[in-house]
């Protein structure tokens, strides 16, 4: 298999069985600063694949083969960019605080003690049908809960039958 590597560093491309007894090193923390770097580089541009450096790609951040090198040099942003970061920070420090303002407009207009609930788009009122429709959901919550609880005590039941069984 043809390996691809970067003849900048200076150093001869590692074989497949280097490389993972590389990466063994650096899972055990006894890799020096300089040769956990040129394992990033082997990573990055190695055609290798196995599952020691599949893992080891996942652990570094190199998510796909053949990733393209994480030292390269990015472009500045264009002046534009830098502008358009602004005004967009902007806008949305300005939306904030709007938001921030109709929240405690609101609640300065409901009452306190307020309970009403929202059915099929009308509001209710009435705290008495408000109370029994919470009442209503809570009885059905409760019910899916103790069907759950049986259903869950039969599984465990008959896995605990299947365990016994197999060591008989």
């Amino acid at each position: 298999m043809k390996q691809q590597h970067d003849t900048r560093s200076g150093n001869a491309p590692l074989s497949q069985e280097q490389l993972e007894a590389m990466i063994e090193q650096y899972f055990d923390c006894k890799l020096s600063d300089d040769d956990e770097r040129r394992l990033r580089c082997e990573l990055a541009s190695t055609t290798f694949s196995s599952e020691t450096i599949d893992e080891a790609r996942f652990t570094m951040g190199f998510l796909s083969m053949g990733m393209a090198r994480t030292q390269a040099r990015r472009e500045p942003a264009p002046r534009w960019h830098k502008s358009w970061m602004r005004v967009a920070a902007a806008a949305a420090a300005v939306a904030l605080v709007v938001s921030a303002g109709l929240y405690v407009t609101r609640m300065a207009t409901t009452p306190p003690d307020a309970c009403y609930a929202w059915v099929n788009g009308h509001k209710v009122s009435d705290d008495k049908v408000v109370m029994r429709m919470i009442q209503r959901n809570f009885d059905d919550i409760d019910r899916a809960s103790s069907s759950i609880d049986d259903h869950m005590m039969q599984q465990l039941q008959s896995m605990g039958k299947a365990l016994d069984a197999d060591e008989n």
